[in-house]
């Protein structure tokens, strides 16, 4: 029996140790700024969804000031600077849930790598996979 103490937190319905949410965390590890453009991009959906149940919706100035300000996702700041501005938390969680899924997403990733590619060897021949 073990005398160290526990942090216990419920993630998706089951109870785990920190320990044990940080192993799982680096299993699923994506690039830092795919994860960032990701989360810019799940932000960016998640307000535009919100902002389309108002009665004013997202016009063409609103669509440019929320992609500047999403930029960057949550290491960017954009979590807080979307939620000084007044969007709901639950709705930047959901984003930020949803930029966190495709970042894991194997498609998303492999068309990340692909541009990766491309900007490093622009104009010439692809290395071969």
């Amino acid at each position: 029996r073990s005398t160290r103490k526990s942090t216990q937190f419920s993630a998706v319905g089951r109870s785990c140790s920190l320990f044990d949410a940080l192993g799982l965390m680096a299993d699923f590890m994506a690039d830092p700024e795919l994860s960032a453009h990701c989360e810019a991009a799940g932000l960016e959906l998640a307000v535009r969804a919100w902002w389309r149940g108002a009665k004013s919706g997202c016009g063409r100035k609103e669509a440019a000031w929320l992609r500047k300000t999403a930029h960057g996702g949550v290491m960017g700041g954009a979590h807080d600077r979307l939620l000084r501005c007044g969007i709901p938390e639950r709705v930047l969680h959901s984003g930020v849930q949803l930029g966190q899924v495709l970042a894991k997403d194997k498609g998303v990733t492999k068309n990340w790598q692909d541009v990766v590619e491309k900007m490093r060897f622009p104009g010439e021949a692809q290395p071969p996979d």
